[in-house]
């Protein structure tokens, strides 16, 4: 949970206003001797420099596994364009060379408007050129335009592509999410972290109004 204090914040700010704060409170003899007799010591501002650390380390790495989720899903779109254009051309024709043909009508799944989800896409395509495939002679009608097995082998894998496209997007988007999830957490520790060392702060150094704002705090005049 964020405090009410930081729910304006962005990430990068909190992080910011967290190291300043610890670091000028080490870093000042004077702030630190004050905390001290609080039970703020050194070792103390140091485990809240290591939940920034930490905070700051799975913030990087949420970025980095929304990156690649993003290049996931480009990669998908790049694939799917390809092979539909190639599967989109080879059904027309399969529709021709089989329009009286009921039996390959209904391997070939020729019937019907192509779905528009991936995953009904490419149950339709996966069927369309598995059933043709193993059928010597749907390939041997087809082959009146040009299209041999190695032909449709080829497009074949295109569709794979696509499998293996969406696959890598649907990996990459749950690391993104527990990326976000890890690094919601570490943030949410150090707000916790962060609200009593102020809130000791104010009490330890209530009287220097300079030193308050060395470690982030404004006083209100």
């Amino acid at each position: 949970m964020v405090h009410r204090k930081w729910s304006h914040k962005t990430v990068e700010e909190r992080l910011l206003v967290g190291r300043t704060a610890v670091e000028n409170a080490k870093s000042d003899p004077v702030i630190l001797a004050a905390l001290t007799r609080y039970g703020y010591d050194a070792v103390r501002l140091d485990e809240g420099l290591g939940l920034v650390n930490g905070a700051e380390a799975l913030h990087n790495t949420q970025k980095r596994e929304y990156g690649e989720q993003f290049e996931a899903t480009a990669a998908v779109k790049e694939a799917y364009e390809t092979a539909n254009r190639e599967y989109g051309i080879t059904l027309k024709l399969a529709r021709v060379a089989f329009r009286t043909d009921v039996k390959a009508q209904q391997a070939l799944a020729l019937n019907g408007m192509r779905k528009r989800s991936i995953a009904g896409w490419l149950d339709q395509a996966v069927q369309f050129y598995t059933n043709l495939l193993a059928d010597d002679a749907l390939v041997a009608e087809l082959s009146r335009f040009a299209y041999d097995a190695p032909r449709l082998e080829a497009e074949q894998t295109l569709v794979r592509q696509v499998a293996e496209a969406h696959a890598a997007q649907a990996r990459e988007t749950g690391e993104a999410q527990a990326a976000t999830k890890a690094r919601d957490a570490a943030l949410d520790a150090l707000d916790e972290w962060m609200y009593t060392f102020y809130e000791v702060a104010k009490a330890a150094l209530e009287e220097d109004v300079q030193l308050l704002e060395k470690i982030g705090l404004v006083v209100p005049s």
